[in-house]
């Protein structure tokens, strides 16, 4: 009897595995170049108002900088407490493929794989504060990523 429980809750483990997604998840905004020598990642969730709040300044800074010397990818991630927004997040992957083929909450932001103190209520002014020091003495180069490419995200527009 106790190898049948033993045998059953391994089963039943491994078969509770979350799926690996095929591709890395992410959306780059504005074509961002894989060698940038800065990646500002961004973990937002689509009905999160501090999101929405954050969005047009990161989308912001990245244009300033440029694809060339900052790379901005978006990655969805829902919380459980906004209600509907994992079926939100859902249709943003749907509506990309259409159209172009260590967080515990959002916004989380991270740059060049770095978690950062930064807030929904930064404006591009601090975010260059950050990212400029980077800029200046970039000596290594940034590895490719594979994400994919959109400019079709922007959270909290559905409520």
């Amino acid at each position: 009897m106790l190898r049948l429980f033993i045998l059953l809750a391994v089963t039943g483990e491994s078969l509770s595995q979350i799926p690996i997604p095929k591709r890395q998840v992410g959306f780059v905004f504005n074509g961002g170049h894989a060698d940038a020598p800065v990646h500002l990642d961004a973990y937002m969730g689509p009905l999160c108002p501090y999101s929405r709040q954050a969005f047009p300044t990161i989308t912001q800074l990245a244009a300033e900088y440029g694809p060339d010397k900052l790379k901005l990818t978006i990655h969805l991630f829902p919380l459980p407490y906004h209600r509907n927004s994992f079926l939100v997040a859902m249709g943003q992957h749907v509506v990309d493929q259409v159209t172009n083929g260590g967080v515990s909450g959002t916004p989380t932001f991270m740059v060049n794989d770095v978690l950062v103190n930064a807030y929904s209520s930064w404006t591009v002014t601090d975010w260059k504060t950050l990212i400029d020091p980077l800029l200046a003495d970039h000596s290594s180069t940034a590895e490719p990523v594979g994400t994919h490419t959109t400019n079709n995200l922007q959270p909290g527009l559905v409520g």
